[in-house]
C-alpha cells in the first residue's frame, strides 16, 4: 500500500518561511553587493578628485614658485639700482663738499687780502 505524504499546515508554513528567508537572503546579498559597488565607485571618485586636487596644488605651487622667483629677481634689480644710486650720490656729495671747501678757501684768501691791505 502506498501512502501519500501531505505537508501539515505548520510544515507548509515552515517551508514558506524557509523560502522567504532564502529570497530575503538573496535580496540582502544583492543589496550588499550594490552598496559595495556604489561605495567602491564613490571611493574611486574621491581618490580621483583628491588626485586632481593634488595636481592642481602642484601646478599652483609651481606658479607661486615662478612668481616668487620673478619677485626676487625684481627686488634684486631694485636693490642693485638703489646701490648704484647711493654710489652716485656719495660721489656727488664728495664733489659738492670739495667744491664748497674750494669756495670757502677762496673766500678766506680774499678776506686775508682785504685785511692785509688795510
Amino acid at each position: 500500500m502506498i501512502t501519500k505524504c501531505h505537508l501539515t499546515s505548520s510544515q507548509s508554513q515552515l517551508q514558506e518561511y524557509y523560502n522567504d528567508n532564502q529570497i530575503n537572503s538573496y535580496i540582502t546579498t544583492q543589496n550588499n553587493n550594490e552598496l559595495f559597488n556604489t561605495e567602491n565607485q564613490l571611493q574611486t571618485q574621491i581618490s580621483t578628485q583628491t588626485l586632481n586636487d593634488n595636481e592642481m596644488h602642484y601646478v599652483l605651487n609651481e606658479q607661486n614658485c615662478a612668481c616668487l622667483q620673478t619677485q626676487i629677481f625684481c627686488e634684486t634689480n631694485v636693490i642693485k639700482n638703489i646701490m648704484r644710486l647711493t654710489n652716485q650720490l656719495e660721489h656727488a656729495v664728495a664733489a659738492a663738499s670739495s667744491k664748497i671747501k674750494s669756495i670757502w678757501n677762496q673766500q678766506l684768501l680774499i678776506i686775508e687780502q682785504i685785511v692785509d691791505d688795510e
